[in-house]
């Protein structure tokens, strides 16, 4: 009995060490033709494909000017029905005056939430903010509507709304967020 015990302990330990085996052989086969393949179909296409371009640049002599990346108000395609109004220098630098004051009103208007919790001087701060920036929307009124218009007939922005329309994102962010801790009216 005792050399039926052995010799039927050693063979389930020779297939468990067989599967894992011929596991590792098959998935070695699989890699070498999968690289074959790769590699030996590949490398000729790529190759044909480069002359081909290489001749066809030749032939055509093709300069190639560097693609402009395209901002997200660079989407317009058609000329404007009007020009762009201008905005000075002087009353960009009121709507960001304006701009800086609402953010001081709005931020006092957080610290004295959070020491007193007092809601009347909270909402009037974030009231303060809110006209504040309403100041600065009528000074830019003219862009604003000039911009809204180019934007629902697909106009090309001019570069020197930019700056405004900037400013205006920025402040939209702050009078909403203030607008909605505010009551309504």
């Amino acid at each position: 009995m005792a050399a039926r015990r052995r010799s039927s302990s050693r063979s389930p330990s020779r297939s468990s060490n067989a599967g894992p085996a011929i596991l590792a052989g098959l998935v070695m086969v699989a890699l070498i033709v999968g690289a074959v393949a790769m590699f030996g179909q590949g490398g000729s296409k790529a190759s044909e494909n480069s002359n081909q371009k290489k001749q066809a640049a030749k032939v055509l002599n093709v300069v190639r000017q560097p693609s402009k990346v395209l901002s997200s108000q660079d989407k317009g395609k058609k000329q404007p029905d009007r020009p762009a109004p201008r905005l000075s220098a002087a009353k960009l630098a009121d709507c960001r005056k304006h701009y800086d004051a609402a953010k001081a009103a709005y931020n006092l208007g957080l610290k004295e939430q959070q020491g007193r919790n007092d809601k009347v001087i909270f909402q009037k701060h974030l009231r303060a903010a809110v006209d504040q920036i309403d100041m600065a929307y009528e000074i830019m009124d003219a862009v604003l509507l000039w911009e809204e218009e180019a934007d629902m007939d697909d106009w090309i922005v001019p570069e020197h709304i930019r700056p405004a329309m900037k400013l205006f994102g920025t402040m939209a962010k702050l009078r909403s967020r203030a607008l909605k801790v505010l009551p309504s009216k």
